[in-house]
């Protein structure tokens, strides 16, 4: 009996253990929810990666369409060509009418000096807020709206002086400079959305100018003329990511006034909050092109590009993105393949390692808050 009952004890215990072996114990289900948790954080991390890339390699290929699109529309835009035109300081039935804004940006008062011509330091000449009709200078308003401020000169009707200088502003509308653009007629509050034949807008362009002055005084100055040249370097940026489409519309109906709607409450393409950072969004003040002094580290070696030192504060934030691309006083553009933090300060490496002679000190740079798509340095011309 005592045999029977150890045996049954026995094979009870083995059939047990067979069963047991079946499953899983408490440690390894930890160890293999563990080992599943590290695979998803590997993956969390490398899946905003592969976004990035993907829209990096999709602006790389889109970047020169975007570029000849812009160009095209400066080679046949009447406001930058004709030689008589309608402007926003002088509209249809005015007479004399101005010509096209490359002829009037290069205008020299010869002799008499009642106006300093455009761009005559040969500086690049950024959009602000705070220009007027009078002077010479690019305004953007707060919604995007691009206006050229310049002189033209006309017949005066007298021997001295034989010309007159008429201030003159040319409009370039943010509508205008969506890619898609967008028909700036406003839509009706109210009516249906916007048209199947247009397109939603996914890109902005904005430029600055400068005078390619190609004489000098016998003091070495420079001495603009007519004959110069005009230099534009285009920034084209994708629409702010978080403007949110109204119900069965699109873009086009969120950027595109109603006839009732105020400017305080339609969104803009691309907006920075107060501190000059991107807002995303579409609430702030329109995006500026702004400018930076770059001085090189203290430890760089002649022959050797250097790195070079941001300064600090939020209105440089702009600068220390990897991709960033700035455009030189001289109409190179460079961009940031890396960014090095030492301390409290952040320093700038290019593609290509640019040799940028470490004797000349400080760079001067032009860039936007937002990292642009596509950069665009070219010259215009006269048609």
């Amino acid at each position: 009996m005592r045999m029977n009952e150890l045996a049954c004890t026995i094979d009870g215990g083995r059939g047990m253990s067979r069963n047991a072996r079946q499953g899983f114990t408490l440690v390894e289900v930890l160890i293999g929810v563990v080992v599943l948790g590290l695979g998803l954080l590997g993956l969390a991390a490398i899946f905003p990666a592969v976004v990035v890339q993907q829209r990096a390699a999709s602006e790389a290929i889109e970047g020169p369409s975007l570029v000849n699109g812009v160009r095209s529309y400066v080679g046949s835009s009447l406001q930058f060509n004709a030689t008589s035109v309608t402007t926003v300081s002088h509209p249809a039935g005015s007479s004399p009418r101005p010509p096209g804004a490359l002829r009037s940006l290069l205008q020299v008062d010869t002799g008499f000096d009642r106006f300093v011509p455009f761009g005559a330091d040969g500086v690049w000449v950024t959009p602000v807020r705070t220009a007027t009709l009078g002077d010479l200078a690019l305004n953007i308003d707060d919604r995007g709206n691009l206006s050229i401020f310049s002189y033209f000169l006309v017949p005066s009707g007298s021997p001295t002086p034989p010309t007159t200088p008429v201030a003159a502003e040319y409009r370039i509308a943010i509508l205008d400079r969506l890619i898609p653009s967008v028909a700036s007629v406003p839509r009706v509050e109210g009516a249906a959305f916007a048209g199947p034949g247009e397109a939603e807008p996914r890109y902005v362009w904005d430029l600055m100018v400068r005078r390619l002055v190609v004489s000098r005084n016998p003091n070495g100055s420079l001495a603009p003329s007519e004959g110069d040249g005009l230099q534009f370097a285009v920034f084209i940026r994708r629409i702010d990511t978080g403007l949110r489409r109204p119900p069965g519309g699109s873009l086009v109906d969120l950027l595109r006034p109603a006839n009732a709607q105020t400017p305080e409450v339609v969104p803009v393409g691309v907006s920075v909050t107060e501190e000059w950072r991107p807002s995303l969004n579409g609430s702030g003040p329109y995006s500026l092109i702004l400018t930076a002094t770059l001085t090189p580290s203290q430890n760089a070696e002649p022959g050797v590009a250097p790195r070079w030192e941001v300064d600090t504060g939020a209105e440089f934030d702009g600068l220390r993105q990897v991709g960033q691309k700035l455009v030189t006083a001289d109409g190179r553009v460079l961009t940031v393949s890396r960014v090095v933090t030492e301390g409290a300060q952040s320093l700038l490496e290019f593609e290509g390692n640019p040799l940028v002679s470490v004797g000349a000190n400080d760079l001067d740079v032009w860039y936007t808050p937002q990292v642009p798509v596509a950069v665009d340095v070219f010259n215009p011309q006269l048609r």
